[in-house]
């Protein structure tokens, strides 16, 4: 089986790593989404142009894995490509909205700006010390993946690589975002945590299969970066449908 796999806003296809240690034989490659990582961003960032650009990297049909953002993106790339999609698996991503939250657009792109400007440091080492502390779990993995978001200035802080005007490009995109209408099979990972947007999340999945009725929804005891908190359960799932 084949997958390509696309992180969230602000992170890296870094990220992906552990989980890719925990699979049983696939082909599997994680990818930077543009003005992240080692992938330059577009000149225009807008749902057509990402999906241009993540269509340049496919060349035949794949499952495709989305976290976060990267969920928004693979339904999106889905129902404009569907013979190039075997399945999608969406890692919570694209089916809960900042606007379930009751956050406004103006909101999330404030808190997009803030984001970054507020994610520089003096030195990696700093960088580090603070990132292990926002952590549940820490390994090599993590540690490697949370170096590769970073890059020093030109004024020698260690800052994300992700620029403001990217990340507020794809907040924006987010935001707007309406589930579209896909034709493949469709499985859909949701964190527990924190226990008091569950409620929230449980209208948005019913909203979700309203709209996307083959899909299958499971569970992860995790926070939102599941990848981070509970790659063993998403290797499980994978592994078990390689199976079927």
């Amino acid at each position: 089986m084949n997958y390509i796999c696309l992180h969230g806003l602000g992170s890296t296809r870094h990220y992906f790593q552990e989980l890719q240690s925990l699979l049983e034989a696939v082909h599997f490659s994680a990818i930077d989404l543009p003005g992240h990582g080692d992938e330059p961003p577009l000149e225009n960032t807008t749902l057509a142009t990402l999906i241009e650009w993540l269509h340049a990297k496919i060349t035949k049909p794949v499952t495709l894995i989305g976290h976060s953002f990267g969920g928004t993106l693979v339904l999106a790339y889905a129902q404009a490509f569907p013979d190039n999609v075997v399945q999608v698996m969406l890692l919570d991503g694209g089916y809960l909205q900042s606007r379930d939250l009751g956050v406004t657009l103006a909101e999330e792109m404030a808190g997009a700006r803030q984001f970054v400007a507020q994610m520089t440091f003096p030195s990696f080492e700093a960088m580090l010390e603070a990132e292990k502390k926002q952590a549940t779990r820490w390994n090599p993995f993590i540690e490697e993946a949370t170096m590769q978001r970073f890059s020093p200035t030109n004024s020698g802080e260690i800052a994300l690589k992700i620029k403001t005007e990217t990340a507020v490009a794809l907040t924006q995109i987010q935001y707007h975002f309406s589930i579209p209408t896909v034709s493949v099979p469709v499985t859909l990972l949701t964190a527990t945590e924190p226990l008091e947007i569950e409620d929230i999340r449980e209208k948005a999945r019913q909203r979700f299969i309203s709209r996307l009725p083959q899909t299958t929804v499971i569970r992860i005891e995790a926070g939102h970066d599941l990848l981070v908190d509970n790659p063993q359960d998403v290797a499980n799932i994978l592994n078990e449908e390689r199976r079927v």
